[in-house]
């Protein structure tokens, strides 16, 4: 690990902030944050491009972004603490915690008009929902559960109580798809704490690991350092209307699965955590225990399949796999072989649809983080940017 530190510090800092610069003055990205570090150390922080749409204010590596479903991550962590406590357990059905899922219903197909459901033995386990596949799907990357959605025949994640009303799309335990699992973990969470998500994380969380500028809500001053969503429109950028940051109250739901705004610097303080076996400047957040069954294949033979999209507006086919063999850990992706652009084997990754994007690599030492905030998601231009990213640090 020291020669790895060493060789960030010394030699290759100039090719890695290369490879940001690039991205943007290519015209391949509006603007792009990157970060490096050890287990101990930023190692490196470079941001580039612009903020808003109209090009005047410069992005910086404090700039507030909306991190998405990076949020996954930090709803695990906290379901493992309550694991660790003893309050809950892996293996429960979440019907324990959630009386109102005990008589889930698996949608089979929709043709338009009516439901093909059926009735489930029994309600996935908060193993099932943290590794998805507990059955739970997004309508994006669902044709069935989006024309439902789409039709109204189903309850909307977003609606008031929506995700106590939406069924399954398979028998748990049987398949994986990326869906809202950690969503209705979130619930548990809630439910078995009696707090909101964000007392909770606030708490537990984000006070111990110095995350100051993570929340739901953005305050005045972090809706100033806040990053315009764009999008993609004759080969330049336009700001993408839906996703804009704001400071209206009325509109913040606490998700487990999404919605957090951060930055670079606190979203690295998790990844550093994770590379310290569950530690932060002697603040013990998970054992070490808990953080090698992160790092463990939790989904057996069950291996990440493609993810198809139903809206290219919003997202691109996806496969988090990134072209190696990979499971699910608890709460992150796990590599098991590693990935053809240089992460050691055992290392572990995730992602937010306004494409960001992370990994941890405990073999190597190190974490990294690129984000940018555009849609859709899995871009071919900022996958191509965040590869060359990672490939300039791994070179």
């Amino acid at each position: 690990m020291e020669s790895f530190i060493s060789f960030m510090q010394e030699i290759n800092k100039n090719n890695v902030r290369d490879a940001l610069d690039k991205a943007v003055s290519s015209g391949s990205l509006h603007c792009v944050v990157g970060l490096v570090a050890s287990k101990d150390e930023i190692l490196f922080e470079h941001a580039a491009g612009f903020r808003d749409e109209k090009k005047i204010s410069l992005m910086y590596v404090d700039s507030i972004l909306a991190i998405a479903s990076c949020t996954k991550l930090i709803t695990s962590i906290a379901a493992l603490q309550l694991v660790e406590a003893g309050i809950i357990t892996l293996d429960d059905p979440v019907s324990k915690y959630l009386p109102r899922l005990e008589d889930l219903k698996i949608l089979n197909s929709f043709n338009g008009q009516e439901l093909c459901l059926e009735p489930t033995k029994e309600a996935p386990t908060i193993l099932q929902l943290m590794t998805h596949t507990s059955g739970y799907v997004y309508p994006f990357w669902n044709k069935d559960f989006f024309e439902a959605d789409q039709n109204k025949a189903i309850k909307n994640l977003y609606a008031q109580d929506g995700c106590f009303e939406i069924p399954i799309a398979f028998k748990p335990g049987s398949r994986w798809a990326y869906g809202i699992g950690i969503d209705i973990l979130g619930e548990v969470i809630k439910e078995v704490s009696q707090m909101s998500l964000y007392e909770y994380f606030s708490e537990n969380i984000f006070q111990p690991l110095e995350m100051n500028d993570t929340a739901y809500q953005l305050s005045e001053e972090g809706f100033k350092r806040s990053v315009t969503m764009m999008q993609r429109f004759d080969n330049s950028f336009i700001a993408s209307k839906p996703f804009q940051p704001s400071i209206d109250s009325s509109y913040v739901k606490e998700l487990g699965g999404e919605g957090l705004y951060s930055t670079a610097v606190d979203f690295s303080h998790v990844l550093q955590m994770l590379l310290n076996q569950g530690s932060y400047k002697g603040h013990k957040i998970l054992s070490d225990s808990m953080i090698d069954l992160m790092f463990s294949n939790q989904t057996g033979s069950l291996e990440i399949v493609d993810s198809i999209s139903q809206i290219p507006s919003l997202t691109k086919d996806f496969n988090l796999s990134f072209g190696s063999k990979s499971h699910w850990g608890l709460g992150i992706t796990y590599h098991p072989e590693g990935t053809q652009y240089g992460r050691s084997k055992g290392s572990a990754s995730g992602a937010g649809i306004f494409n960001t994007y992370y990994w941890v690599d405990r073999q190597a030492g190190h974490c990294g983080f690129f984000s940018t905030q555009l849609v859709p998601f899995f871009d071919d231009k900022v996958i191509e940017a965040y590869q060359e990213f990672e490939s300039s640090i791994y070179s």
